[in-house]
């Protein structure tokens, strides 16, 4: 009977130190995150993976035309740059893009970032602790005679649970065409910084000598890739930076459009080297774009944006804004991009990476009934904290099960650990990797979430100053002036081209100048600047 009495004794002792650890825990878990929520100055950006070369491309598709905007992946700088295009048809235009297009692009069509579940972590691992400890001290007790029901342990682990429940997060949201040798050279023309030429020929052959002679490389492993392409009757568009342009240009995208009856995005010329890409495909059209090998990430039905006006008062010309129908509030006002929407179109943005393999054969779109869509994307540790919990939650729900057997048996709690925990542990083990491996995991990177929304209100303050301001020096002078005063310079600044919300250019017209801001979604809005430096609104 004493022994009794002494185990009894001891075990609520330990019970009552691993609830009050518990307790600690999750209120520790509570408090941690409550204080990663305070850091609302950050945010999580998608990473390229290193290693892998990445390529973005919008591919705006109607009544069988098709635009293709897209950017050498080259970085290097200088008159050596050179790059070639398969086109299934000779293009109608060829455009030059602002340099930003594509990289704002990414920014601004976003997927669902998912946070770490830190405050449910931590319960359901110290659930899954005193669910281990009541199941061991039940076939203990069973072994020893003492009368401690089951039945009163779960019943005390469900109350923990219960209060625990109000502390913890929910889980859950065209010009003549001149013959060239065998080439046939359909176009010459200048596109921003590049000399393009669009050529044709019957042999694969002709091709990789007109690109040699012309300064391109051609490696072995591209020719009998130009050949197939040749066999299907294509033409190549072949770009390279000007000489008059040489030296650190910055490489912007180029527009393209040519007829096709079905929208294709070339590939085989790329997978040609044996690399894998990284590729992001934006995609216009009247459905909504798929493929097998690439995942969608978002995917939105448009209508025109009527309600936004950052700098209403004072703009004179933007170009047309479009903004998802759903419950996304993506808005495009790229001019090179938001020129190729119309009401009721649908944007979709897919994202894969490809093997050498995928990209054996060309990327045709296949169309689908438009459904807005978000994917939800989860850095490592927020896909470890979810694995963590479906680890835990596999043990709490199956270790409970062996007790039946071990008190039928009369098994010391020592044997019951050693026979059926190794079990339970790695059936969990198993179902939070299955968990990592569903989820849709992404290198993330931290970024400021709050500079665009800094820089667009800069400007706002530098425009009510200007309203205040006599105009008796130069404009230019005036409003760099007044951006030193109100100190925010590091987030606007006048540019040549755009790059980053903030960014502004300053054009003299006859009658004064023009100011073009580009605001928190990269849309560039124009303000008309009277002779007198003032905006031309706040005059009437």
């Amino acid at each position: 009977m004493p022994r009794l009495v002494e185990y009894s004794t001891q075990s609520r002792t330990l019970r009552t130190v691993l609830a009050r650890c518990f307790v600690m825990i999750v209120l520790l878990g509570y408090a941690g995150e409550a204080s990663a929520d305070g850091k609302f100055f950050r945010r999580l950006e998608v990473a390229d993976e290193p290693g892998i070369a990445a390529q973005r491309a919008v591919v705006a598709f109607r009544d069988g035309v098709e635009t293709l905007i897209v950017q050498s992946d080259i970085e290097n700088a200088g008159e050596s740059l050179g790059w070639v295009l398969p086109l299934p048809a000779e293009p109608t235009s060829i455009e030059a893009c602002q340099s930003m297009t594509l990289k704002a692009l990414t920014q601004i069509v976003t997927p669902e970032f998912a946070k770490p579940k830190t405050r449910l972590m931590i319960f359901f691992l110290a659930l899954m602790g005193l669910t281990i400890y009541a199941c061991l001290d039940h076939v203990h007790c069973k072994q020893h005679g003492i009368e401690r029901g089951f039945l009163i342990s779960l019943l005390a682990l469900l109350f923990l649970i219960m209060i625990s429940l109000f502390m913890v997060p929910s889980l859950m949201g065209v010009p003549a065409k001149v013959a060239g040798g065998d080439v046939e050279i359909l176009q010459n023309t200048r596109a921003g910084v590049y000399d393009v030429s669009i050529i044709k020929a019957q042999d694969g052959a002709a091709v990789t000598d007109w690109l040699t002679s012309n300064g391109f490389a051609c490696p072995p492993s591209a020719r009998p890739i130009i050949e197939e392409y040749v066999t299907d009757n294509w033409c190549f568009l072949a770009a390279k930076v000007s000489p008059e342009k040489s030296g650190n240009v910055t490489h912007h995208p180029l527009r393209v459009s040519f007829p096709t009856s079905r929208a294709i995005y070339p590939l085989r010329l790329t997978g040609s080297d044996g690399s894998p890409i990284q590729l992001d495909l934006f995609v216009i059209a009247k459905k909504q774009a798929a493929t097998a090998m690439m995942k969608t990430w978002v995917s939105e039905r448009m209508k025109i944006e009527n309600d936004y006006r950052r700098f209403a008062k004072y703009e004179t010309s933007r170009p047309p804004i479009y903004r998802g129908r759903g419950f996304l509030s993506v808005r495009i006002g790229l001019p090179d991009v938001s020129d190729l929407m119309w009401p009721g179109c649908t944007f979709t943005r897919l994202r894969g990476k490809l093997s050498s393999r995928d990209m054996e054969e060309d990327l045709t779109l296949d169309w689908i009934a438009p459904k807005d869509s978000q994917i939800k994307l989860h850095d490592r540790n927020s896909a470890l904290s979810l694995s963590a919990i479906a680890a835990a939650a596999a043990v709490i729900f199956m270790f409970p099960l062996f007790v039946p057997t071990a008190t039928k048996q009369r098994w010391a709690w020592h044997t019951f650990a050693r026979k059926r925990l190794p079990i339970t542990l790695t059936t969990a083990l198993i179902a939070g990797v299955i968990c990592y491996s569903a989820l849709d995991v992404e290198p993330l990177k931290a970024g400021t979430s709050m500079h665009p929304i800094f820089a667009a209100s800069a400007h706002d303050k530098v425009l009510r100053k200007l309203a205040n301001r006599p105009g008796n020096k130069p404009f230019v002078e005036t409003y760099q002036q007044i951006v030193d005063e109100v100190e925010m310079n590091d987030y606007i600044q006048m540019t040549p081209t755009f790059e980053k919300p903030g960014d502004y250019m300053i054009e003299a017209t006859s009658n004064g100048w023009n100011l073009t801001i580009l605001d928190a979604f990269y849309i560039p809005s124009t303000i008309a600047i009277s002779s007198n430096g003032m905006p031309a609104s706040a005059e009437n």
